[in-house]
């Protein structure tokens, strides 16, 4: 063991893998089959999400199941690919089943309860270990005796006992709160759309008119924005005219101007005093469409805000393409 070991709590001890359970074996190599030939054939590939979908493990022939047959508190190690080191604690047994050459067997002791030392090899410390012996191979690989020599920690066996009840019940309340907040999202977004939907009743600011009887309503102020509608308008119509060498002799070409058409309130809801419903187009300047075609990127030119640059009622520019790349 190495010599750089972390201090221990008091009657705890340092040990290696290979002395903390009876035996590490390899598995059995066989052909897999659906087919009932024999017993159930573990595989790297059965172990999923720290579970075991025992209707889809296959079966394959084994002419020495004893050799090979795991047992309640087993421990099973996938030794090779990318999941190298992914454990398993065996806790159901339905029927005979053997494990496949891809995966190592960890045989517990029944002096200590398997679920420490389950836990322990979902830890950083264990981790960290596996991938330093990993490292720098083109295939990541655990074998036997590399697993052999993993350090592990041991508390007295009453206190391997507490850990594991501990975890479990730790476990346990991360399971409640990570179901209770996946309901989170759901409910600040019903939240957030009652909230506007009273703000645009007027709920949220009945006590305020109460208060300020005496503010421009909202058509005078409707008003107002048509005005300046027309006028932008024939803001922009003339400087066309006189960049086009035009002189307007009269004002007849105001008449192109185009009033908004306002909105169709008969199936809407009655609104407060003093508000008014309005169109989009009332009340804006402008509204159209952006370019329908890919822009060129370059790297200086005029910045091209895009849909995907829009997450969560914010504009990111801290993406690199977005801040970094432009369009002519």
């Amino acid at each position: 063991m190495s010599d750089e070991l972390t201090e221990l709590p008091q009657g705890w001890k340092w040990t290696t893998l290979g002395e903390f359970v009876l035996n590490i074996q390899y598995g059995h190599t066989a052909s897999a089959t659906y087919e009932p030939v024999g017993p159930k054939f573990l595989r790297i590939t059965d172990l999923q999400d720290n579970s075991v979908a025992w209707d889809s493990v296959p079966f394959c022939e084994c002419d020495e199941v004893e050799k090979y047959k795991l047992t309640l508190g087993d421990m099973v190690v996938a030794r090779t690919g990318a999941t190298t080191g992914k454990s398993f604690l065996l806790k159901d047994l339905q029927e005979t089943t053997i494990f496949a050459s891809y995966l190592i067997r960890l045989h517990t002791s029944n002096q200590c309860p398997p679920d420490y030392l389950a836990w322990f090899m979902q830890s950083t410390g264990y981790w960290q270990q596996i991938t330093t012996v990993s490292k720098g191979t083109a295939q990541p690989g655990a074998n036997a005796s590399i697993l052999s020599k993993l350090t592990v920690p041991i508390p007295p066996l009453n206190e391997q006992k507490r850990i594991v009840a501990k975890i479990e019940e730790l476990r346990d309340r991360h399971k409640t709160t990570k179901q209770a907040l996946k309901a989170v999202p759901k409910l600040c977004d019903r939240f957030r759309q009652s909230v506007l939907a009273a703000a645009f009743r007027g709920d949220l600011t009945a006590d305020w008119r109460a208060e300020n009887p005496d503010v421009e309503p909202a058509p005078v102020l409707l008003e107002r924005i048509r005005r300046d509608r027309r006028q932008q308008w024939g803001k922009v119509e003339l400087e066309k005219m006189q960049a086009q060498g035009k002189v307007p002799e009269s004002d007849k070409w105001k008449a192109k101007y185009k009033e908004p058409i306002p909105p169709k309130t008969n199936e809407l809801s009655d609104l407060p005093y003093g508000w008014k419903w309005a169109t989009l187009d009332e009340i804006m300047k402008k509204i159209v469409d952006g370019t329908h075609h890919t822009p060129t990127y370059t790297q200086s030119g005029v910045a091209f805000l895009s849909v995907k640059d829009i997450r969560d009622e914010t504009v990111y520019f801290d993406n690199w393409l977005v801040s970094r790349m432009f369009r002519h």
